[in-house]
């Protein structure tokens, strides 16, 4: 949470989806990736997945609204 979406990041909303179970001893790997970002909102779209092995158990969507960047100062 720390590297994505990252500190100061508010956490809006997710939409979740199961489509098999994860079993005591199953090695999981989660996986985000930043499907859309909406620099005047401030916020990002993560797309997250979980697999076993090859086998996608869960998928969704998730929206934070994220720190605006500061802007370098121009030089004169």
């Amino acid at each position: 949470g720390t590297i994505l979406p990252g500190a100061g990041a508010i956490y809006l909303g997710q939409t979740l989806n199961f489509h098999r179970p994860v079993r005591i001893g199953d090695v999981a790997l989660a996986r985000v990736t930043v499907a859309t970002i909406d620099e005047a909102a401030a916020r990002v779209v993560l797309r997250c997945e979980i697999l076993v092995g090859d086998d996608l158990v869960m998928d969704g969507e998730a929206t934070v609204r994220v720190p605006r960047r500061r802007r370098p100062a121009k030089s004169a």
